[in-house]
């Protein structure tokens, strides 16, 4: 039998034969196909391979002889389909048997390699990954065509994920942990310990940024811009310490000071304004602060990535005069009759409209009406004061150009208002204590939306989040990212429905996309994984076990044509019939 398949012509009926039906020599044609991609999964050599194929090229031309219409037009695919296969079987048989086996040995040692990383055997995949590149660069002497420029294009990889093992994978590993566990803390931290820990979050990222070669070190270029806007001051290079813990009553504003990697689809969430003493006049309150929205971790499915929202750095309270502030009272604060005035606190402090005086006591020195009230540090306050506490409507400009205006309760905004960063992001809905509880929007300047049911600032329960890129996510959020039952619809016309946790699928689901695949079964963060079935629009069909998105081990494959395999799947490919 000829081993090639160039200028074969299909052997003429002898006298008195019968030519085949179409059945007949579609059939003959899928038999040979069958066995020529078998020969192809159990790995056989390319002589036994490109044989099958010849037989199979042969059984397709004669099935494009003797049918027609949509049985022809099959046939003609199957042999396009055989002769491509058979071109790069040519190919691979021209550059000789050493260019097999040595594309073999590097495959074989890199997959050894990519096990050690998931293992997190930094030094061993280090090691592996370079005998791996000189693997590669060994096939790229002996192959000529397509296959030395996989091989020269296999040993950059290998190389550069050899480097990152040894020298990328415990720095990252270092500004992960840090990262995780500053926001983590947050919430204990007083504004300028969580500000010290940006900072701290910073430059281990740049560490990583400077070590990193590839996808890793663009990555760590991201983490590290996220913490700057989310700081919004100039990057300090900054080494960690170790911290003592701080008691809740420090925190002034329980806000994350950043993104810790790799939390996918975390919503940002304004922060407590926390109230001074009372002097002669009222004491400015901290700007609130926006957390900032991580960047999610890349899967093979896509999943929105909300842009990370800036973190302005609070404004900072004057000093209290000595004078403390009674409780407010329930009574009216102004009078039609009180004359418009100015007056100047002795620690600086301007207020200007109608204010009366509490009471004319020795030592009581706070002051009631409506007005403005303009601080020595540049902040300023327009509305209502009760005993030298802003309560009612009213309107708090920040020297930082951070804006509240609503309500105000015990010198803190409680009720409904808007809340104006100087990023530009924007929250408006209810408030409690300066942080956002109830049914609000936050709108970042990005284009990120989140409409939820907010509590202790964060976006928890029922909700929808719309992110800059046109997803849309639509279901339950917890911390502000979507856990639990939801559905997620993609720009690009993808569609994913089921549980969700940590911001991407994990456990059962679907995940419909846009050019009419349909997959249904486990997920793991956010890939295919456990059992599962994907059909793909063309009615080939998959059923059996997933591993991080690849095929991997039992299986059953069926192809529109009728044809069937059952057996072990290996990174996504056939290897082993039962």
């Amino acid at each position: 039998m000829a081993t090639g398949w160039v200028g074969a012509q299909t052997p003429a009926a002898g006298p008195g034969a019968t030519p085949p039906s179409c059945a007949q020599a579609t059939d003959q044609a899928n038999r040979a196909d069958v066995q020529a991609l078998s020969l192809q999964s159990q790995k056989a050599s390319l002589r036994e391979l490109a044989t099958a194929l010849d037989e199979a090229i042969r059984g397709w031309q004669l099935a494009t002889e003797f049918c027609e219409g949509h049985a022809r037009d099959r046939a003609v695919r199957n042999l396009a389909d055989s002769r491509r296969l058979r071109d790069k079987v040519s190919e691979q048989l021209s550059s000789g048997a050493l260019c097999e086996s040595a594309h073999q040995d590097a495959a074989a040692v890199q997959k050894l390699a990519q096990q050690a990383v998931g293992d997190r055997r930094w030094a061993d995949a280090s090691l592996l990954f370079r005998k791996a590149g000189r693997l590669w660069d060994v096939a790229s002497e002996r192959c000529s065509g397509s296959l030395q420029q996989q091989a020269l294009a296999a040993r950059t990889e290998a190389e550069t994920d050899g480097h990152n093992a040894e020298f990328c994978a415990p720095v990252f590993d270092q500004a992960r942990e840090f990262a995780q566990q500053a926001r983590n803390s947050a919430a204990a931290l007083a504004p300028a310990q969580r500000q010290q820990q940006t900072l701290v979050a910073e430059t281990l990222w740049r560490d990583a940024v400077r070590t990193c070669k590839g996808d890793a070190q663009r990555v760590a270029q991201s983490y590290a811009d996220a913490q700057a806007r989310a700081r919004g001051t100039p990057w300090v290079e900054t080494r960690p310490t170790v911290m003592a813990a701080a008691s809740p009553a420090s925190a002034a504003v329980a806000t994350p000071p950043a993104a810790a990697a790799p939390t996918p689809v975390a919503a940002p969430r304004p922060a407590p304004v926390a109230s001074a003493p009372t002097p002669a006049a009222p004491a400015p309150a901290p700007a609130p602060t926006p957390t900032p929205t991580p960047t999610p971790t890349p899967t093979p499915t896509p999943t929105p990535t909300p842009t990370p929202t800036p973190t302005p750095t609070p404004a900072p309270a004057p000093a209290p005069a000595p004078a403390p502030a009674p409780a407010p009272a329930p009574a009216p604060v102004a009078r039609p009759d009180v004359p418009v005035t100015t007056i100047t606190a002795t620690d600086g402090t301007i207020m200007h409209g109608a204010f009366t005086r509490d009471s004319t006591e020795p030592g009581v020195s706070t002051y009631s009406g409506t007005g403005k009230v303009s601080w020595p540090n540049g902040d300023v306050y327009e509305g209502v004061l009760m005993r030298g506490q802003r309560h009612g409507q009213g309107r708090m400009v920040w020297k930082n150009g951070q804006l509240y205006e609503g309500t105000w309760a015990n010198n803190e905004p409680n009720g409904q208002g808007r809340l104006s960063f100087a990023n530009g992001d924007v929250y408006e809905g209810p408030v409690s204590q300066g942080q956002p509880k109830g049914v609000g929007v936050y709108t970042a300047r990005s284009g990120l939306r989140i409409q939820a049911t907010w509590e202790g600032g964060q976006a928890s329960g029922r909700g929808q989040v719309d992110s800059p890129e046109g997803h849309r996510y639509e279901g339950e959020l917890q911390n502000g990212q979507p856990n639990g039952p939801g559905v997620m619809r993609m720009a690009n016309g993808d569609r994913f429905e089921g549980l969700f946790a940590r911001g991407v699928l994990n456990g059962e689901g679907m995940l419909r996309f846009a050019n009419g695949d349909v997959y249904q079964g486990g997920f793991v963060e956010g890939r295919f994984h456990g059992r599962g079935t994907l059909t793909w629009a063309t009615g080939n069909r998959y059923v059996g076990d997933w591993r991080a998105g690849l095929r991997q081990g039992h299986g059953i494959m069926t192809w529109a044509t009728g044809e069937r395999w059952e057996g072990e799947f290996d990174n996504d490919q056939q290897v082993k019939a039962p």
